[in-house]
Parts: structure tokens; C-alpha cells; sequence
């Protein structure tokens, strides 16, 4: 059901029957569609009682409310453990949905979650930072979300003690040698992460080596890197990559 131009109103007639039917389903990808936060409501509601392993929901005009309604989908589901909710436009208030939902109820497997391209900024990243407090993620995508130096700091304090996510996605992002300073410190002790992707950030050869050398077991992309010209303000927006 990929692009196959799904609006919400085609979505109230066939979801509820067809998604019934399909309490076997183990993946189900509406990306590029038009749900709108309406349509998803409809589809959460058929899936409750599925055995949904990863729902793919990319560029479907869905907004912040759809945070909640996908938090609240993944404690009825335990089987759900891919979420692709990118390109929907989720701001902060989809970020902090999603970690008030979920943070005080771990999950029992780890939740691999895609939230790039949704403006989250840094308040969404401190949303976010609360999440991973409980080991619930196993894998988190924040590419092109105006996080910033900022919102790595925020991400930064709680993940020196994180036992569990072991991918996280943070290019485009705007992130400076401080930033990196910030993840350095945090996850030098950190065997866990496998692997953390910082490509077109804003990030110096001397930074990303220092962190390379520190972390010889994660495996750091950092393709595009362009350092940030003197006298450049730290989390400032800008014309450069993340911006």
C-alpha cells in the first residue's frame, strides 16, 4: 500500500475490514500516502489486536497528535518493534507524546524508532533524552531535525547511561565540535552503540578522530562534515547543512 495515494477518507472505508482480516499481518508499509492524523486514527484503532512486528507510516501528513496515537498502538501490540514515522511533521509535541506515553511503561523488546526529518529541534530532543532513560530503544533515526549543538547536549547527559540502543542516526543536523565534545564524554564508556551516523553535520577532521579513537568498537559515519567558520555562534541556524 505504498503510494498508492490513500487519503483518509479511502482509509475509513477499507481499513477496518481489510486490517481485520489480516491479524497475521507482520508488516505494513502506507508510506507516501495522504492519512492525515484522521486516517491513522482509523488504522491504529484495526490494529489493536494485531500481530504487527513494523508499521512503515513515512511523508503522511500525519502531525504532532500522531505520537500519541502510535505510542499508544505500540503497549497494545508487544509484537510491534519497527516504527518508521518520518517526514510527518511531528515537532516537539509528537516527540514529548511519544516519550510521556512510552517512558513509564518499558517496552519488552527494544523499539527501533525513525522520527528523521520531523523539526523536532531541541526540545524535541530533550523529549526524546527522557525516553532513553528506560532502555526501551534499540534504534533511533534523528536525521534533519534542527537538533543542534543544543539538543545533542540534552541527548548527551542520559546516554552515558544507556544499556540498550545500540544504532543512532543524527546527520543533518547542524552539530558542531561542541556537540561532539558533549557525545564524547557521554558515550566514551558506552559499549553498547554500534554504530552512530554523523554525516553532513558541521564537524571537524581533529573532533571526529577524537571520537573515533574513543569508541573503537562503534562504527561513526561522517561523510559532508563542513566545520563551522570562527565566530560562528554555537546552535545558531544558518544557512549550513541541518539548518
Amino acid at each position: 500500500w505504498e503510494e498508492a495515494s490513500i487519503t483518509a477518507e479511502a482509509v475509513q472505508h477499507w481499513a477496518p475490514r481489510a486490517l481485520s482480516e489480516l491479524k497475521e499481518l507482520k508488516v505494513l508499509n502506507l508510506a507516501h500516502n495522504q492519512l492525515e492524523v484522521r486516517g491513522l486514527e482509523i488504522v491504529v484503532q484495526a490494529l489493536g489486536s494485531s500481530q504487527l512486528e513494523e508499521l512503515v507510516l513515512t511523508d503522511n501528513l500525519l502531525g504532532p497528535k500522531a505520537g500519541q496515537l502510535v505510542a499508544e498502538l505500540l503497549l497494545q501490540v508487544p509484537s510491534l518493534a519497527t516504527v518508521d514515522l518520518s517526514e510527518n511533521f511531528l515537532q516537539e509535541e509528537g516527540a514529548a507524546m511519544i516519550a510521556k506515553v512510552l517512558r513509564g511503561r518499558p517496552l519488552a523488546m527494544g523499539l527501533s524508532l525513525d522520527l528523521s526529518s520531523n523539526d523536532l529541534r531541541v526540545a524535541g530532543a530533550k523529549a526524546l533524552a527522557s525516553l532513553l532513560e528506560v532502555d526501551s530503544v534499540r534504534s533511533m533515526e534523528l536525521a534533519s531535525n534542527r537538533l543542534h549543538d543544543f539538543g545533542i547536549k540534552a541527548m548527551a547527559q542520559v546516554l552515558k547511561g544507556n544499556r540498550c540502543l545500540t544504532f543512532l542516526g543524527l546527520q543533518e543536523n547542524n552539530i558542531s565540535d561542541e556537540g561532539v565534545t558533549a557525545l564524547l564524554e557521554a558515550l566514551c564508556e558506552n559499549e553498547k552503540l554500534q554504530t552512530l551516523e554523523l554525516d553532513y553535520n558541521a564537524i571537524s577532521d581533529a573532533a571526529l578522530a577524537a571520537l573515533t579513537a574513543a569508541m573503537p568498537t562503534c562504527r561513526i559515519t561522517s561523510a559532508g562534515n563542513r566545520p563551522k567558520q570562527p565566530g560562528m555562534m554555537s546552535g545558531s541556524v544558518t544557512g549550513g547543512y541541518g539548518a
